[in-house]
């Protein structure tokens, strides 16, 4: 899913790593109804298909709270410990980005 999203809504960047195009194919609508189906397949992704979603929903600024707590959040609680020390960074981080700053 998160390959998905970044296939229409992209930062091309150059040499450096520095964004310098910015690709849109598709509506914000799009972006609505992918993340509507997000949470029946939530339970067949792997942890790094889990994290880049996670990533990718929270820079986009898409998902309610909803699918964070019920859905991915429960998620990577569930299964924590099968992260590799990069995937837990990674997810900490866009967890602090979306403003998770306690376990409730």
């Amino acid at each position: 899913m998160a390959l998905l999203l970044d296939l229409f809504d992209k930062d091309v960047l150059d040499g450096e790593g520095m964004p310098y195009m910015h690709m849109r194919k598709a509506p914000e609508e799009f972006f609505e109804r992918i993340t509507a189906l997000l949470p029946m397949h939530i339970n067949f992704m792997d942890n790094a298909e889990l994290v880049r979603t996670l990533e990718v929903l929270v820079s986009k600024g898409l998902g309610s709270e909803r699918l964070f707590l019920h859905y991915i959040y429960m998620r990577i609680e569930r299964n924590i410990l099968s992260f590799t020390a990069d995937e837990f960074c990674r997810c900490i981080r866009a967890l602090a980005d979306k403003g998770f700053t306690e376990d409730r």
